[in-house]
């Protein structure tokens, strides 16, 4: 980053693809702040390299596929809806725990394992930032995705 930064100060008008192993989403939302106009993970560089060298040098930008979805990820946890960043499996999963389902239950209702529910469960909270149960019923509240009394709430659009 240090190094899109420099380059960019030195050479405005440099044309920077960064090749890295690196796919975690701060890395490479601040290689691209930092001024890089495409990103190839070493994992992809026999399937992107050449495609993503011309793109770059014709003033395009470039992102490896895996990258893509990293970007497009973050873009969405950035417009604000907590709710783009959960699968239609997590949501499910996050509608359960709020209406009170133990993991247990919810494995059986499902047909997965208690591993797998509890996986699911720690992705979820840690994506929307929740704490505890507490939190899960609060968050679900507020968006609608149960209601108190038991009637079915909204579906959301």
């Amino acid at each position: 980053m240090q190094a899109t930064r420099l380059i960019r100060q030195q050479c405005p008008r440099a044309q920077i693809l960064i090749l890295s192993m690196h796919n975690e989403t701060p890395y490479v939302r601040e290689t691209l702040r930092a001024g890089a106009k495409g990103y190839v993970l070493k994992g992809c560089i026999d399937s992107d390299f050449a495609t993503a060298v011309r793109a770059v040098a014709r003033g395009q930008s470039f992102l490896s596929p895996a990258i893509s979805t990293t970007v497009l990820q973050d873009y969405r946890e950035q417009m604000g809806d907590p709710l783009n960043s959960v699968t239609p499996r997590e949501l499910q999963l996050l509608r359960m725990l709020a209406e009170g389902k133990t993991s247990k239950d919810i494995a059986s209702e499902l047909r997965l394992s208690v591993y797998t529910v509890d996986t699911h469960r720690s992705r979820v909270m840690r994506k929307l930032k929740l704490r505890s149960i507490g939190d899960v019923i609060r968050f679900a509240l507020m968006q609608g995705l149960i209601s108190l009394g038991g009637a079915e709430p909204p579906k959301p659009n």
